[in-house]
């Protein structure tokens, strides 16, 4: 029995051993595998690295053709500056004779813009009689200026045709030269007759609402036949005839002007500024109303003040037929439909459609809407007067308006 108990202990420690033995060989096995595993994927890894490196590689080269190519237009470009910095040497050089010439030029252009006149009276001066559109050039502007001048002495004539575009221009007026025959005066005497035909009641048939031509008439040839300070050097700064230009601007447009000289126009706030800057002014207005009666104001002293006071209007010393209607302006700044300068709680400009030296807001507004905004306002008659011609014109006051007194109108 212990012989036999003794043998399975041996059984059992030689099974020990093979089993130990068997397991040494396992384990053995597994680190050789384990060891395969790990170099597989560390040369897994290697061959991922490697085909990035090779992606890397191919960017680069690609960045490196680019560089190459890059270079190169820079190489080209350098060169064909470098023969172009060689052909400007070369044109600079054959230019030095031309720089004297350019800069003899440049002093001819400007002795010229310095004996340009500043306004028409400067053209008057030096001998030019024809009313026209000449180029001026006042005092501080940076470029020359087309301005209509008035150069003869003319008289209104009130006819009921229509006028033409050279009559409007000036004011709707004829050179007192070369009248009419006797025919046409005997016409023009019985139209007169006729125009001052009173109705059953004593009221005269052309005055419309309010308005007679016969005492303008009468007016007008009185002034004309004996003012010679009516003689021109006139700068026209407004003229309305048609109705063709839009009056309703802004105040960038009227401080620039606007229209053509030759036709209706608004000559510009700065450049009226400086018109008025260092010569005392006189203005004269000319209208013509919706009947054809004529019209005029006249004032001694006009001055328009500079943009930082929004072209402030002084004006003063009022003769004429038409009663004083800018008065009511004056010290005013200008406003326009964009900018309410007036002294009214309202916007006059918006409000009437025009660009004024409103107050509250006005008793003369040129610049309004032509067909009901035109408008002049008659104290002797205590009525609006519809004008359907304006022409504003302005000189240096050379003529005392004191020595000449204007005749009102006579009674209607």
């Amino acid at each position: 029995m212990d012989s036999l108990h003794i043998q399975l202990l041996y059984n059992a420690n030689r099974l020990s051993a093979v089993e130990a033995a068997l397991l040494n060989r396992t384990l053995s096995q597994c680190r050789r595998t384990t060891v395969e595993l790990q170099q597989a994927a560390t040369v897994l890894t290697l061959r991922e690295k490697q085909q990035g490196i090779r992606h890397d590689l191919m960017g680069l080269q690609e960045k490196v053709k680019r560089i190459d190519l890059s270079v190169y237009r820079v190489h080209n470009t350098m060169k064909a500056q470098e023969t172009a910095i060689n052909t400007l040497k070369s044109d600079v050089a054959g230019l030095k004779p031309t720089t004297s010439q350019l800069l003899h030029l440049q002093q001819e252009v400007d002795n010229l813009l310095h004996h340009v006149p500043k306004d028409c009276h400067g053209y008057y001066q030096r001998g030019f009689m024809k009313s026209d559109v000449y180029v001026i050039h006042p005092n501080l502007v940076t470029q020359s200026v087309r301005a209509f001048c008035v150069m003869e002495m003319w008289e209104p004539e009130v006819s009921n045709d229509p006028p033409s575009a050279l009559n409007i221009a000036r004011g709707d007026v004829t050179q007192r030269q070369g009248r009419s025959s006797n025919k046409d005066d005997d016409e023009r005497s019985n139209r007169d007759d006729n125009d001052d035909e009173d109705d059953e009641d004593g009221n005269n048939k052309e005055r419309g609402a309010g308005v007679g031509r016969g005492s303008r008439r009468d007016y007008a040839a009185e002034v004309f036949a004996y003012d010679q300070s009516y003689v021109g050097g006139w700068t026209v700064i407004q003229r309305r005839d048609a109705g063709r230009v839009n009056f309703t601007r802004s105040f960038a447009e009227y401080e620039r002007g606007f229209g053509d000289p030759a036709g209706e126009h608004w000559l510009g706030n700065e450049v009226i500024h400086l018109l008025t800057l260092q010569d005392d002014c006189e203005l004269r207005v000319l209208m013509r109303d919706v009947f054809s009666g004529v019209w005029e104001a006249r004032y001694s002293k006009f001055k328009v003040a500079s943009k930082a006071d929004n072209y402030r209007l002084h004006v003063g010393g009022y003769h004429g037929n038409a009663s004083d209607g800018l008065s009511y302006s004056d010290k005013m700044a200008f406003s326009a439909v964009d900018a309410d300068n007036d002294a009214s709680s309202s916007h006059c400009a918006l409000y009437n459609g025009g660009a004024w030296w409103y107050s509250h807001c006005h008793v003369s507004n040129l610049n309004g809407p032509f067909d009901v905004g035109m408008v002049w306002f008659n104290r002797a008659w205590q009525d609006w007067l519809q004008m359907k011609t304006t022409v504003m014109m302005i000189r240096p006051r050379h003529h005392s308006l004191d020595a000449f007194s204007v005749p009102e109108p006579a009674e209607t």
